[in-house]
């Protein structure tokens, strides 16, 4: 069952899970604050939280 939380103090926290049976190869990544993005359809998006999670790279 997927969950998600918040944490709210001066700052604000946001988590979530995505439970699957079996290992998909994920590691931990960090993004930092403002890290540039640059999508396929979307453009350029310069201003965001930093960011720590799990990715297939």
């Amino acid at each position: 069952m997927c969950t998600a939380v918040t944490y709210k103090t001066k700052d604000f926290y946001f988590g979530r899970t995505l439970d699957y049976d079996f290992s998909y190869g994920g590691e931990v990544v960090i993004t930092p604050h403002n890290y540039c993005f640059r999508f396929k359809n979307m453009g350029v998006m310069k201003k965001h939280y930093a960011m720590i999670g799990m990715a297939h790279i």
